[in-house]
């Protein structure tokens, strides 16, 4: 059985920067200079604007709830956690 791969790319404070799927489609967080997700990039949706993200403990788990989907109505971000930012 053929196993399949996602690729994960990381920047030197160890933000994650990219995820590549099986599919080959990539997925790009730009930071803004403090950092924090700004937007998220992909080359199928485009970009999606007004992520906000808060981490609520030290190992990262986000506080938050939201879903963009870009004009053709596919899934371009998403996040579950505790909480919710509007």
């Amino acid at each position: 059985m053929a196993g399949y791969s996602t690729g994960y790319t990381y920047n030197l404070s160890g933000a994650l920067i990219e995820e590549t799927y099986p599919s080959g489609r990539k997925v790009k967080n730009v930071l803004d200079n403090d950092g924090e997700l700004s937007l998220v990039q992909s080359a199928r949706c485009g970009v999606v604007n007004g992520v906000t993200a808060t981490c609520s403990d030290p190992q990262g788990y986000l506080s938050y709830e939201k879903n963009f989907f870009c004009r053709r109505q596919a899934a371009s971000e998403f996040g579950v956690g505790q909480g919710f930012t509007a």
